[in-house]
């Protein structure tokens, strides 16, 4: 049984202080410090390389009120996007390693690094502080298709090239990238079609656009419950909590592990006697009550990993990426976006 995703109130309040900046509404001085710059040099702004109202903007509101009683000075959300998330990320990379600004991204940096013009190469660019969550989107079809796992869609596909036509949000992204591992392991062959969000991707699906995709968890959970999307697979090196019914691609004999984690990073040489009551806060609040609901409602695991451990995380992922990276530039020379 998969379990109702319910808005938390504080999720809930997040989404409201949006639209409320949408809507140019004046905020309460209470309430500036999770919204705007730091003022005369006083707090910590973190830079979130996307638009306000995604999950990663929700994810950076929630962290900068929660570490409140944990830190002298305020947390300050700031976006900066554009690049797919690499002109944020690049200004935090640039500024004083001081602990004053730092950012909360996405793991796709570690794509980016391999495949784009951007000043980093991997994690070891950067200060690592935390990773906080880690998302797997998993892999679906509709309930009323052929295949009930995935060994059974990828034997079908093996006998029918080309006739499979795969949705993912956004071109040569990470979806992509699953793929190619999936395609590098069995030789499959489908029609990738790229789409805007989770929500059309997940339309094209139920319309009949497209056999198979892959979405945020959180986007498919109604369409699961309504039994109208059955999920084959999830690209975890173990089984999710949020779906525990749903068997890893692993288990089914397909070495694909690709997570998306929401993680913390600095410029480099951040000292330590900073760094250490940062993480210490980013630990305390990511073990309330009020973040678990957030991470629920995501879709996500919680996955707080610091020091070391975080280091051996993203070096093996960094890994990965280094494998297909190359498979992908070339995908990308046959397969230009229209």
């Amino acid at each position: 049984m998969h379990r109702q995703i319910t808005p938390s109130p504080l999720l809930s309040l997040c989404r409201l202080l949006f639209r409320s900046l949408l809507a140019g509404a004046c905020m309460a001085p209470a309430l500036l410090p999770v919204t705007g710059h730091a003022q005369q040099g006083k707090g910590v702004t973190v830079i979130v390389p996307f638009a306000p109202g995604g999950n990663l903007d929700l994810n950076a509101r929630i962290i900068a009120t929660l570490v409140k009683p944990y830190v002298s000075d305020p947390w300050i959300v700031l976006n900066r996007p554009g690049a797919t998330g690499n002109l944020g990320l690049a200004e935090a990379m640039r500024a004083r390693p001081d602990g004053k600004t730092i950012s909360l991204t996405g793991g796709a940096f570690l794509l980016q690094g391999q495949t784009a013009d951007v000043p980093w190469k991997d994690g070891n660019d950067f200060e690592q502080i935390a990773i906080v969550l880690a998302s797997y989107n998993p892999h679906f079809v509709r309930t009323d298709a052929p295949w009930k796992t995935m060994t059974e869609l990828v034997e079908y596909s093996k006998k029918n090239p080309g006739k499979v036509n795969y949705g993912v949000v956004g071109p040569h992204g990470v979806g992509t990238v699953r793929y190619l591992l999936l395609k590098a392991a069995t030789g499959i062959d489908w029609a990738e079609i790229p789409y805007g969000g989770d929500a059309a991707t997940i339309t094209a699906l139920l319309g009949g656009h497209i056999d198979t995709g892959s979405a945020a968890a959180a986007g498919i959970a109604s369409q699961v419950r309504a039994g109208k999307i059955r999920v084959l697979a999830m690209p975890a090196a173990e089984r999710s909590p949020n779906m525990p019914d749903v068997p890893t691609f692993r288990e089914q004999g397909y070495n694909v592990v690709l997570p998306s984690f929401n993680l913390i990073l600095g410029p480099k040489g951040i000292p330590a006697d900073v760094l250490r009551p940062m993480v210490s806060a980013i630990e305390r609040a990511t073990a309330t009550a009020e973040y678990r609901k957030f991470a629920d409602d995501s879709g996500a695991d919680l996955y707080t990993r610091t020091g070391e451990q975080m280091r051996t995380t993203l070096n093996s992922e960094g890994a990965t990426y280094r494998t297909v990276a190359p498979m992908l530039l070339e995908y990308v020379k046959t397969h230009p976006v229209k």
